[in-house]
C-alpha cells in the first residue's frame, strides 16, 4: 500500500464534470483530487438521476427534476474494478423530501438492497490487493465523503450504508466478507454523535461479533466530542497525525464495551444518590437509553421509538429485556409517553415548513386551474373547491378544530385515477380510504391519524348514514375520544379533511344540506405522474396562501352558484313526479292531501314519509307556513311567489325554461329572480322548473345609466307592444358616459354559449413598473342568467416572465381593471421584494436649500406600499440603511 499516497495529487481547479460547488464540498471533507474526479460527478438531468438511482423507470416524460441539479458518486466491484451502482449515493442540492415529509441528504438506488461503498483510487487491482494482504488495517464508517477522507490518508476505508445495515439474517454482506480472516484488523471510525446512542451501540456490538467469529479483530476509534462529528471533519480540521493519534490510542471492542457499562453504572449510581423516588429512577434509566429516540407523532397520536411505532402492551417487558428492570406496566407507560412528549413533533407541520423553506417565493398560479388541467373541467368553480380544499387541510393542521364541513367529490368513470389522486396528493402515509362508520370509536380515530380521509362509492354514504347525523359528523370540530390506557375521555381537534370519489351521477338525496359537497367531475385520465411531480410546489403554494390570509371557504355568489351546480347530482324521488303533478295549479296544499294522493294510510304516516314530502315540496319551491284557517291555526304548504324580470330586448313573445337559472333568497316571502336576456316585450311564458309562474310584475320604466345592461331591467306589464323595438345596452359600452351607447359592431360575433346574446369584446389592462410592463387580457365567456355577471378569463403576462390565469365573473369594466390592476400589483409587489434582485434608488442629501439627487447602487427591496396601512417603497442599502420612496420613478432595477 506505499504507493497510495503517492497517487493522492491535490489540484484546486474542478473537474469539468464536476461543478465547483461540489468540488468544494468533497475538498472540504479532505478530500484529495484524484480521489474526488474518479468518483464524484455532477449530475443536471433528472433522467440519469432516475436511472442511477433506479427509479421512476416506467415514465416517458416525468422524472425526479427535485433532485437536479446533484453530486453522485458510485464505486466498484472489488474484486474486478468494474463500476458498480452496488452503494452508490446520490446528494441533491436540494434535500429530498420522502414521503413522510422528513429530509433526507443522500439517496441510495432502489432495489439493489444495502451494499459497501468501495471508491476507485485509480490503483489497479487495489481493493483485491486489500483483501490478500491481511496485515493491512480495513477502517468502517458511514458516508462516500468520510470514506474518501480516509481513503486520502492512506487507509483503506470503506463506506457502508449505516452501523445496522450490511448484515441479513446475521451474516456480513457478502462483499464484506471478502476482507475478514485470521490476521484481519477492522477500525470502526463512526460519528462520535451516534456511538453514543444505545441501538447504534447494540448494532456495533452484533456486528463486531460477526466479524470476530471469522477470525478479525475489532478496534474501535473514538472521536472527541464536540463540533467535528465526522472522521473527514476531524481530518480536515486536525490533520493526518492528529487523527492516526485516535487509531494508536483505539479500544478493542471489549475494551470499549466495558467502559460502556462502567459509564453505565457510574450514571446509575448518581441516579440513585440523586432521586429517592422508585418511579424517577426508572424514568431516568430509561431516558438515559430511549430519552433521544423516543417521539410523539401528533398526528398519528402515538408514540415512536428509532421513528418505528412503540407497542404500549410490549412495553413493560421492551424494558425489562433493555434496561432489566421490572417497571409495573402503568408506570411503563406513563415514562416511555412522558419522554416520548419532550420530543413531539408533528409530520404534515413540519413537510409545510420545509417548503416554505425550500420555496420561500412558490408559483401560486399553480393553483388557478389546478381542477382544469387534472380533470378536464373548464367551470372555474370547480377550480375554486379544490384551491379552497388545499388551503382548508393547511389549515387544519395549522390551526387544528377550525371550520371546514365541506367534503370535495370527484365524479368520474371507473380507472381514471380519483382515488390515486387524492393518495398521491396528501401522500399515502397520510392518507386512507378506508373510513366506515364513524360512530365507531376506532374509525373516529382514523380522522386524527391521517390527514385525507376518502369516502370511496360516496353515493352509498347517504343510503348508509341518517342525512342529519352525516352533517352532524362533517360539522364537528372537536371530538371527545378515551384512548386505551386512559382512564378519561380526552379532546381531539380534528386535522383532517374529507373528500370522496364516486362513479354514479345522482349522489345527493338532500337539498338543503348539499352546500357541504364541492363536487367535480372528472372527464379524462388523471395525469398522476404530473401531480407526483408537482406535489410540493402545490403544497408550497398552498400554505403561503394559507399564511397570506386566503379563506377557504366560499363567499356567498359562490354558493348561490354551487347550489345551482349541485342539481345535476340530486337524485330524483320516485314520488317527485306524482307531488310536483298534484301541486301544479294549487297555491297551497297540506300534506294530509299529498298523503291522500299518495294512497298512504294515517297508520303508516310517520316521520320519514313527512320528511320526505317536505324535501320535495322545498325542491319545487314551496315553503311551509302556518295560517289562521277556520278559527284556528293550522300548518299549510304554500308556493313561493315569483318575480320575473326581463332585460332588455324588443316587444314581442318571450318563451324560455329557465330550469337551471333559479336562485332563491330567504324572505319571508322567498323572492325568485329570472333573468331572461334579450328576447322580446309582450305575453311571457316561462317555465321555471316545470311550475306555473305567477307575474307578480310592476312598471320601472326604462333605465339606462352606468349600470351593465344586465340590470337595464325593462318589466312587461303596462308596456305597449307596438312600441319600436330597442337594442340592449351590453357592459362596458358607454360606460360612465351617463348615456345610451350603441353596441359596438363588433359585439355580436362572440356569442354567450348559454344565452346566444352578444358577448363584450375582450380588452386589456396595462400596468407600468419598474420591472417593466405587465398585462391582464380580460376575455368575457359566459353571461350568467341568474344574475347577469359575466364570467370571463384573465390571463396575465407580468413583467419578470410570469404568465398566469383566473377565472371571475364581473359586471363592469371597471370591475375588472380594478381586479387586474390589483392582481398585477401584488404579483409585481412580490416580484419587486424578490432577494436576487438589486435596485438603484433615488436619495435626496444635502440640506434644505442646497438639496443633491444621488442614486444608491445594490439596494434590495425589503417593503412595499400596503394601502391603506403603508405607502412606502423600503430599500435597503449594502451598508445596512434604510431609504423610503413613494412612487415607481424613484427606483430602477439594476441589469
Amino acid at each position: 500500500m506505499n504507493n497510495l499516497n503517492t497517487c493522492l495529487n491535490s489540484s484546486t481547479k474542478a473537474p469539468k464534470h464536476i461543478d465547483t460547488h461540489h468540488f468544494k464540498e468533497w475538498e472540504s471533507s479532505a478530500v484529495k483530487y484524484f480521489i474526488i474526479s474518479k468518483n464524484v460527478k455532477s449530475i443536471h438531468d433528472s433522467l440519469e438521476v432516475d436511472k442511477l438511482l433506479n427509479r421512476n423507470n416506467k415514465r416517458r416524460h416525468k422524472h425526479s427534476e427535485n433532485l437536479v441539479p446533484c453530486w453522485a458518486v458510485s464505486g466498484i466491484d472489488p474484486l474486478t474494478d468494474e463500476p458498480t451502482l452496488l452503494g452508490v449515493q446520490v446528494k441533491p442540492d436540494t434535500p429530498y423530501l420522502n414521503k413522510e415529509g422528513k429530509q433526507q441528504k443522500y439517496l441510495s438506488a432502489s432495489g439493489y438492497g444495502a451494499a459497501p461503498l468501495f471508491l476507485n483510487i485509480g490503483i489497479e487491482e487495489y481493493w483485491k490487493g486489500v483483501i490478500e494482504d491481511k496485515t493491512e488495517p480495513v477502517f468502517l464508517t458511514e458516508g462516500a465523503k468520510k470514506a474518501g477522507a480516509g481513503l486520502s490518508i492512506g487507509h483503506a476505508t470503506i463506506s457502508i450504508p449505516g452501523v445496522s445495515t450490511c448484515r441479513k439474517k446475521g451474516r456480513l454482506h457478502p462483499s464484506l466478507e471478502l476482507f475478514t480472516g485470521l490476521g484481519r484488523v477492522f477500525y470502526f471510525a463512526f460519528d462520535n454523535d451516534v456511538m453514543t446512542k444505545r441501538q447504534v451501540q447494540t448494532a456495533l456490538l452484533a456486528m463486531a461479533r460477526e466479524l470476530a467469529a471469522t477470525g478479525s479483530k475489532v478496534m474501535v476509534v473514538q472521536l472527541p466530542p464536540g463540533e467535528l462529528k465526522g472522521m473527514d471533519d476531524f481530518i480536515a480540521a486536525k490533520g493526518e497525525e492528529a487523527f492516526n493519534a485516535l487509531v494508536d490510542s483505539a479500544l478493542t471492542i471489549e475494551e470499549w464495551h466495558d467502559q460502556i457499562k462502567e459509564k453505565e453504572r457510574e450514571q446509575l449510581e448518581e441516579i440513585k444518590n440523586t432521586k429517592r423516588s422508585k418511579v424517577a429512577r426508572y424514568m431516568e434509566i430509561v431516558k438515559l437509553g430511549w430519552g433521544h429516540e423516543l417521539r410523539y407523532n401528533e398526528l398519528k397520536t402515538q408514540i415512536e421509538l428509532l421513528d418505528k411505532p412503540l407497542d404500549l402492551d410490549q412495553v413493560r417487558l421492551r424494558i425489562a429485556l433493555e434496561f432489566d428492570l421490572d417497571v409495573p406496566m402503568q408506570d411503563a407507560q406513563a415514562i416511555v409517553e412522558n419522554l416520548a412528549k419532550e420530543n413531539t413533533y408533528h409530520p404534515i407541520a413540519d413537510y409545510l415548513d420545509t417548503l416554505a423553506q425550500q420555496y420561500p417565493q412558490p408559483d401560486l398560479s399553480i393553483l388557478d386551474d389546478l381542477a382544469s388541467r387534472y380533470f378536464g373541467t373548464d367551470e372555474p368553480l370547480h377550480n375554486l373547491y379544490l384551491r379552497k380544499t388545499l388551503i382548508a387541510a393547511v389549515a387544519r393542521v395549522k390551526s387544528p378544530g377550525c371550520k371546514h364541513d365541506e367534503a370535495t367529490i370527484l365524479v368520474g368513470g371507473q380507472g381514471i385515477g380519483k382515488s390515486t389522486f387524492w393518495e398521491k396528493l396528501f401522500g399515502s402515509n397520510w392518507f386512507t380510504d378506508e373510513l366506515g362508520d364513524a360512530n365507531e370509536k376506532d374509525e373516529l380515530m382514523k380522522l386524527h391519524r391521517f390527514w385525507g380521509l376518502e369516502w370511496a362509492e360516496f353515493e352509498t354514504v347517504y343510503k348508509r348514514k341518517d342525512v342529519s347525523s352525516l352533517k352532524k359528523f362533517m360539522t364537528t370540530k372537536i371530538d371527545p375520544i378515551r384512548t386505551p390506557y386512559s382512564r378519561s375521555l380526552k379532546e381531539y381537534p380534528r386535522q383532517s379533511v374529507l373528500v370522496g370519489t364516486t362513479n354514479e351521477q345522482e349522489i345527493l338525496s338532500d337539498p338543503t344540506g348539499s352546500r357541504r359537497f364541492w363536487i367535480i367531475p372528472a372527464t379524462k385520465r388523471i395525469p398522476i405522474d404530473q401531480l407526483e411531480e408537482e406535489r410540493d410546489r402545490i403544497w408550497a403554494a398552498a400554505y403561503a396562501l394559507y399564511r397570506s390570509g386566503e379563506k377557504w371557504y366560499l363567499d356567498w355568489e359562490d354558493l348561490t352558484r354551487q347550489e345551482e351546480m349541485n342539481k345535476d347530482y340530486q337524485t330524483e324521488d320516485p314520488w317527485h313526479e306524482k307531488i310536483q303533478s298534484f301541486v301544479r295549479n294549487k297555491l297551497e296544499v297540506t300534506l294530509d292531501e299529498i298523503f291522500r294522493h299518495l294512497n298512504i294510510e294515517t297508520e303508516r304516516q310517520d316521520m320519514g314519509f313527512t320528511k320526505r314530502i317536505a324535501a320535495i315540496l322545498r325542491c319545487l319551491n314551496w315553503q311551509k307556513i302556518r295560517k289562521y284557517v277556520n278559527g284556528e291555526w293550522v300548518r299549510l304548504w304554500q308556493q313561493l311567489k315569483i318575480k320575473v324580470d326581463i332585460l332588455g330586448g324588443s316587444r314581442g313573445i318571450v318563451q324560455g325554461d329557465v330550469t337551471s337559472d333559479v336562485s332563491t333568497q330567504k324572505d319571508d316571502y322567498q323572492k325568485i329572480n329570472v333573468d331572461v336576456l334579450g328576447g322580446s316585450r309582450g305575453i311571457v311564458e316561462t317555465n321555471v322548473n316545470n311550475h306555473t309562474v305567477n307575474l307578480n310584475v310592476k312598471n320601472e320604466g326604462d333605465r339606462v345609466a352606468n349600470e351593465p345592461a344586465q340590470y337595464f331591467q325593462e318589466n312587461i306589464l303596462n308596456s305597449i307592444p307596438l312600441d319600436p323595438p330597442q337594442k340592449p345596452t351590453f357592459i362596458f359600452e358607454g360606460e360612465n358616459k351617463g348615456e345610451e351607447s350603441n353596441p359596438s359592431p363588433k359585439s355580436t360575433e362572440n356569442t354567450c354559449p348559454r344565452t346566444s346574446l352578444p358577448l363584450p369584446q375582450p380588452f386589456e389592462v396595462k400596468i407600468d413598473s419598474p420591472l417593466g410592463t405587465s398585462t391582464c387580457l380580460v376575455t368575457p365567456q359566459k353571461i350568467r342568467k341568474k344574475d347577469g355577471r359575466i364570467e370571463s378569463r384573465f390571463e396575465f403576462h407580468l413583467a419578470n416572465g410570469i404568465t398566469s390565469r383566473k377565472f371571475g365573473s364581473i359586471s363592469k369594466k371597471a370591475e375588472a381593471e380594478e381586479f387586474a390592476t390589483k392582481e398585477i400589483t401584488n404579483r409585481i409587489h412580490e416580484a419587486i421584494k424578490h432577494p436576487s434582485r438589486r435596485y438603484s434608488v433615488e436619495q435626496i442629501i444635502g440640506t434644505m436649500l442646497e438639496p443633491e439627487v444621488i442614486w444608491v447602487q445594490g439596494c434590495k427591496c425589503v417593503e412595499v406600499p400596503e394601502h391603506p396601512v403603508n405607502s412606502w417603497y423600503v430599500f435597503e442599502t449594502p451598508t445596512g440603511d434604510r431609504i423610503r420612496v413613494a412612487g415607481d420613478n424613484e427606483f430602477k432595477l439594476e441589469t
